[in-house]
Order: C-alpha cells, then sequence, then structure tokens
C-alpha cells in the first residue's frame, strides 16, 4: 500500500509540474473564424478572448450569431474589409474595429475598402468603435482614417446602431435603401455621417454637431492636432464640406 501511495503522490507531483508549466497558445485569426462558425452551426453565441488581433483575411459571418469580442481591437488585412456580414441574424458587439490602409493617400480615397461591409442581414452592432482605413496625411505626421466605416450594399438589410462611433470618408453608406435605427451613436465622416438618410431612423432627441466637433471627440485617443491643423481642418469641414455629424 505505501508502494503505491508514493507511487500516485509521484505521479502527482509531475502532473502538478506539468500543469504549472503549462503556457497556453494565444488564439488565432482561425479560432475567431471557426469559432464564429461553429456557434454559427449550432445555434449559439461566440465570446472572443478580448485578445487584440491583426486580420489577414476579412472575418466573414454568413448566418445567425451573437458574437461578443469582450473590449478587442481587430485591425483588418490591408487594402480589404475587416469584417463582411453576407447573411443572417447577427449581433456584434464589444470592439474597436479599424480598417487598414496599404495604399497611397490619393488612392486610398479612390479605392478604399469599408470597415465592415454588410450585405442583406439583419444587423445589431453594440458598443463599437468602427474606424475607416487609416492613412497619413501628406505634409503632416498624422493619419485619419479615410475610407468608409460601415457600408450597406444590401437593398433589404436592416442594421441597428447602438452606442456605435463611426468615423471615416462616409461613416455609414446606406447604398441601396436599407432600414438603419440610430440609438445613442456617434456618428461622422469627411463626406457625411450617412450616404443616404431616406432609410435612416433617429432615436428622439438626437442631435446634430458640427464635423469638427466630432472630430476632436470621435478621434481624441488617436490624434493630437496641431493648432495649425485645427485650424485648416475647422475651415475645411465647417465652411468647405459643410458636414454634419448625427450625435444622440
Amino acid at each position: 500500500m505505501k508502494k503505491i501511495l508514493s507511487t500516485v503522490l509521484a505521479l502527482c507531483m509531475i502532473l502538478g509540474c506539468v500543469a504549472v508549466g503549462f503556457t497556453a497558445q494565444a488564439a488565432t485569426e482561425a479560432d475567431l473564424q471557426n469559432g464564429i462558425n461553429a456557434a454559427i452551426a449550432n445555434g449559439t453565441d461566440y465570446t472572443w478572448t478580448g485578445q487584440n488581433i491583426n486580420l489577414t483575411k476579412p472575418l466573414t459571418i454568413n448566418g445567425d450569431v451573437k458574437v461578443d469580442f469582450k473590449g478587442a481591437t481587430v485591425k483588418g488585412p490591408s487594402q480589404q474589409n475587416t469584417i463582411i456580414i453576407n447573411s443572417g441574424n447577427v449581433e456584434l458587439c464589444n470592439a474597436d474595429i479599424e480598417g487598414i490602409s496599404g495604399l497611397g493617400f490619393i488612392d486610398e480615397v479612390v479605392n478604399a475598402h469599408p470597415t465592415v461591409n454588410i450585405g442583406n442581414a439583419t444587423v445589431t452592432l453594440t458598443d463599437l468603435i468602427v474606424t475607416g482605413a487609416y492613412i497619413k496625411l501628406p505634409g503632416v505626421n498624422e493619419s485619419v482614417p479615410l475610407s468608409d466605416a460601415i457600408s450597406i450594399w444590401g437593398a433589404n438589410g436592416v442594421v441597428n446602431l447602438h452606442n456605435v462611433r463611426a468615423f471615416g470618408n462616409i461613416a455609414v453608406d446606406n447604398k441601396r435603401g436599407s432600414k438603419v435605427n440610430v440609438v445613442d451613436c456617434l456618428i461622422g465622416g469627411y463626406l457625411g455621417d450617412f450616404g443616404d438618410k431616406d432609410n435612416v431612423f433617429y432615436a428622439d432627441n438626437t442631435t446634430q454637431y458640427s464635423m469638427m466637433e466630432l472630430f476632436r471627440e470621435a478621434l481624441a485617443d488617436h490624434i493630437v492636432l496641431t493648432p495649425g491643423e485645427e485650424e485648416l481642418l475647422t475651415n475645411f469641414f465647417d465652411n468647405v464640406l459643410k458636414v454634419t455629424a448625427s450625435v444622440k
């Protein structure tokens, strides 16, 4: 009996050492995509680890699922969408989703890919920051998001925005008239908050702010403007483009 007990004790000590010395591998892009696919197949929600991740190809969603990113920053692949939602009843929450540029300044403006691309799906975005692809401004040491943040290419989609901060060339480009519901959001872009406002519905007491006020708020975590840059942008937004932003 003593021999058996000593053997068991030795095994426990070995296993304990293995457990103490084990280091979990970081979650990967494949883990994220496969986890979402499995959740769709099984009819369950999916919770990411909260780990920041840089994608090498767009995250694609085709089905009913709720994805909680647990506060992660999700950066897209260069010159591509970060997230593509083709179909389903989809909810994304708790993330900072960014587009990434690999092009020059003019090419990025002309050929930009939106950060989140939505088709004929019912999509709810909750507690998200979504920014267009960041590119370096010529002549200054700053980068700003100059592609669209969210693009809705489906004609029969429904997109619910709850506590979303979206900023880009156009913040939310509703290309074909899907229904967009806006609650407690900060939405704005260089060329406008919404590309098409015909089917955009605001919560009560939604107000309009100048683009410069939005610029300061939406990009406070990314950019510190010099007085000269702020004067230049204020004139550009307020006197040239005369763009407003939808804010609740």
